[in-house]
């Protein structure tokens, strides 16, 4: 989710605790809030990026879909736009993030990653840690900056070019590349 800090108070010595209120308005966190209250969370804050164009995303959908149309004459089985987004999700370096997870709580937690959306998927694999597994995360498109954004539909025309599916031209490819820009700019 994004947001704005809003206010930074320590409190005195002995507890010394510190206290940051955000301003969150693009998802309703009544509910999380209520489920995470008085335990104890993780916590990241980092200063948010240059933002995807909407131009990007809907080309991105736009490719996926022909990608899919291509995939299903080549191998005469059904693909869908969904199948393609979800794969190359998996493609994307720097998407993801790896937790350790007692056994017994690894369905919950990843099925409370992968409500996120379509692309929020997770994959696990043996932890070292007895009577843990380690849980991939991997983040949807929705919340990728302009860079990762990039990423993605450079794998996504890369794969549209090996099947011969028609692609952004090197002009259109420059006019979202300077969206991206002009993104991170203002966001800057």
């Amino acid at each position: 989710m994004t947001g704005r800090l809003v206010d930074y108070k320590r409190t005195s010595w002995p507890e010394r605790v510190q206290l940051v209120t955000i301003d969150i308005r693009d998802v309703d966190f009544a509910e999380s809030f209520d489920r995470l209250k008085g335990g104890e969370v993780t916590v990241t804050i980092r200063k948010r990026s240059g933002h995807r164009s909407l131009d990007a995303n809907k080309y991105a959908w736009i490719l996926m879909d022909r990608i899919a149309q291509a995939l299903t004459v080549r191998d005469a089985k059904p693909y869908s736009a969904v199948d393609i987004y979800r794969d190359a999700i998996l493609e994307i370096p720097g998407v993801s993030e790896i937790f350790t997870v007692r056994q017994d709580a690894v369905a919950r937690f990843r099925a409370g990653w992968e409500h996120n959306g379509l692309g929020w998927q997770s994959r696990t694999m043996p932890s070292r840690v007895p009577g843990h597994v380690d849980v991939i995360l991997y983040y949807g498109s929705s919340s990728y900056d302009s860079r990762q954004m990039g990423a993605l539909l450079d794998y996504l025309i890369a794969l549209g070019e090996s099947l011969d599916v028609e692609t952004a031209t090197p002009e259109e490819r420059d006019r979202l590349c300077s969206l991206w820009a002009q993104a991170e700019e203002v966001r800057a």
